[in-house]
């Protein structure tokens, strides 16, 4: 598959019992389904074909729900706190792994570097050999 260039955004309405989805950075790419998961799939055929990208194309897409629905604005902005802990606990493992790099390099043993950053000898162990 070919390597995400962009990430399209695509606004999600709903209409009746059908999710509705519009991409408005390409001219006519709207799409439905009875299903947000149908739905994405939809968005992935519309921009592949709108967008003139290959079929195995990698799609990135970035959600934006236009709804009223208070518990809908309530479960997207868990949903975005989610992505934030994700990308600040990956963050988190690399600067681990860079700290520890470092004590041992200084020469501190493995023992006194799980005391200082906080982990175990174990985890330090396996940091330091990945």
């Amino acid at each position: 598959m070919a390597a995400v260039s962009k990430t399209y955004r695509a606004v999600v309405t709903r209409e009746g019992d059908d999710w509705l989805a519009d991409v408005p950075d390409l001219q006519g790419a709207s799409t439905f389904a009875t299903t947000l998961r149908r739905l994405q799939e939809n968005i992935r055929e519309v921009i592949i074909l709108a967008d003139d990208l290959a079929e195995d194309a990698e799609v990135a897409i970035a959600l934006k729900f236009d709804l009223d629905d208070p518990a809908v604005q309530q479960a997207v902005q868990v949903h975005e706190r989610r992505d934030r802990l994700d990308q600040e606990a990956e963050d988190l493992r690399r600067d681990t792994a860079a700290a520890i790099r470092v004590l041992l390099d200084e020469g501190y043993s493995v023992r006194d570097t799980a005391a200082i950053v906080g982990v175990t000898a174990g985890r330090v162990s396996q940091l330091a050999n990945a």
